[in-house]
This record gives structure tokens, C-alpha cells and sequence, in this order.
């Protein structure tokens, strides 16, 4: 009903002609098939890394579940590749995948980067556990880049040593966006930096403060004149987002550098760390 109000009649039958096909074998064969023309239609078209960041921000290519994105800030995410792009590295480890839009920007335009390894929880959180035929798709990004793909639970030893042995050798940018508490992200940077080489680069999504309670973003967006609709977000994870705590503590041990679009922003924000 709400659909039908807000959006009407046709938006409504595509939605839940979407929702039933997701429901078969059939179905989701048919999403796929049609994802995966639709996702190479888009890389085809890609001229740069502007296009690239509209393919995952505001393109979206593909069907549930096998549609494209990622949750970042434009200049944010665009100013961290660049950063990146900068220090030629040969290899990255993403904790975090979720919908692929990160590992889409890093195959896509890191040209130096011959390696990838994503890390991902099944039925993780922030809608990760992706299956065999999304890990597929990924791999279409950059068909002659190495990808490997370990769904489990980074804080598991056993899934470091799996991780560790794919390394073999050492990783120059690790990108963590996965488990966003406290003691979670600590954990995923403690036990994943050993695998960076010395001069390699560390990433964190999510280092700006989440508010707890929701009003405190209407109260942003009511009496801040220069902030935009797009710093101002909140959700029901938001009181468990504790990167930013986690951040503090690695400011003062390390050479850190902050990617962050406004200082009242409501979420997201980079920061990045050389070890």
C-alpha cells in the first residue's frame, strides 16, 4: 500500500514482480542472467573513474540480489581512490564486500592492483553472505585480476590463516568496512594489519561519530544552514557503529589522514592509516 501510494501503480507491479522471482530457482536465474548483461551494458560505457563512482552510487546495475552498489560519500570514496591510486599497489584485502561497489572501484580503476581478496560474513549484518553466482559477477569486473573470496567470520583464526595462506606474502591496502563495533573493528585491524606490507595502506569506512538518537540528525538538519541532505543519515545500526571510538585511539599511535565531507556529517567518513 505504501508503495502504490508514494510511487503508483507501475513501480508497484515491478517491485513485486522483482520479489517473486527472487522467490524461485527459476526466478533468481532469470535476475542473474539479466544482472550480469545489464552490469557489463554499464562497464562498457565507463570512461573514468567519475563513471565508475556513478555506476555504484547512483546506477546500481543488476537485480536483487545481485544488484551493484555501495553506501559512501562521493567525494569521500573518490578521494581515497585517488590517494590510493597514488601509492601503486599490487594487491588489496577488503573485509566487508556486502553489494561489491568497493571491490567494483578498486578492479576497475586501481590499474597496478593484480590481486584481490574479499573477506565477508554470510548473513552478515549490513546484507553480506554473498553466494557463488554474485562472487561470479565480481569477477567480471576485472577478469584478468586474481580474485578470491572467503565468506566467513574475519574474527576467527582459522579464517586468518585461510586468508593468510591466499596472501602469500603481504598485502599493500587492506580496506576494513565490516564489523562495525568496537571491539569488532579493533579486532579486524589488529589481526589484518600483520598481513600489510610496511609501506601499505589501511582504510576504515564509517570513523564519523553515528548518533544514537535520530533526532539529533533532525536537529542538524533543522538549524545547520551549509550541510547537505546527503551527510544527513541515521538507521537502526547507527547506536552500534562505534568505529569512530576505535578511530581516536589509532589517531594518536599512527600517521593517519581523515577523508571526511563535513564535520557534522551523520555517517560515513575514511580514515586512513600507514603503518
Amino acid at each position: 500500500m505504501e508503495i502504490l501510494q508514494q510511487e503508483g501503480p507501475v513501480p508497484l507491479a515491478q517491485k513485486t514482480s522483482l520479489f517473486l522471482a527472487r522467490q524461485t530457482p527459476v526466478g533468481r536465474r532469470i535476475l542473474y542472467k539479466k544482472s550480469k548483461e545489464q552490469i557489463r551494458e554499464r562497464m562498457n560505457a565507463e570512461t573514468g573513474l567519475e563513471e565508475i563512482l556513478d555506476t555504484v552510487l547512483e546506477v546500481k546495475p543488476g537485480y536483487p540480489p545481485y544488484k551493484v552498489y555501495t553506501m559512501q560519500l562521493r567525494d569521500e570514496i573518490k578521494a581515497l581512490t585517488k590517494l590510493i591510486e597514488k601509492e601503486q599497489p599490487k594487491s588489496v584485502l577488503e573485509i566487508g564486500t556486502t553489494k561489491g561497489g568497493s571491490i567494483y572501484i578498486w578492479s576497475r580503476y586501481l590499474d597496478t592492483v593484480n590481486r584481490i581478496i574479499s573477506l565477508d560474513l554470510p548473513g552478515g549484518r549490513f546484507g553480506g553472505g554473498y553466494d557463488e553466482q554474485k562472487t561470479e559477477i565480481f569477477r567480471e569486473f576485472a577478469p584478468s585480476k586474481r580474485m578470491d573470496f572467503v565468506r566467513a567470520d574475519s574474527h576467527q583464526y582459522s579464517t586468518f590463516d585461510e586468508v593468510s595462506d591466499l596472501v602469500n606474502g603481504s598485502i599493500d591496502f587492506l580496506y576494513i568496512d565490516g564489523d562495525h563495533s568496537y571491539e569488532g573493528v579493533r579486532q579486524d585491524f589488529e589481526m589484518y594489519s600483520e598481513l600489510v606490507s610496511e609501506d601499505g595502506v589501511i582504510a576504515l569506512h564509517d570513523i564519523a561519530t553515528h548518533p544514537d538518537d535520530e533526532y539529533q540528525v533532525t536537529r542538524r538538519r533543522q538549524n545547520m544552514e551549509n550541510i547537505e541532505e546527503r551527510h544527513l543519515l541515521w538507521g537502526e545500526s547507527h547506536p552500534d557503529c562505534n568505529v569512530d571510538k576505535f578511530w581516536t585511539e589509532l589517531v594518536d599511535e599512527y600517521d593517519t589522514k581523515e577523508i571526511i565531507s563535513h564535520p557534522k556529517q551523520t555517517w560515513a567518513g575514511i580514515g586512513v592509516v600507514r603503518l
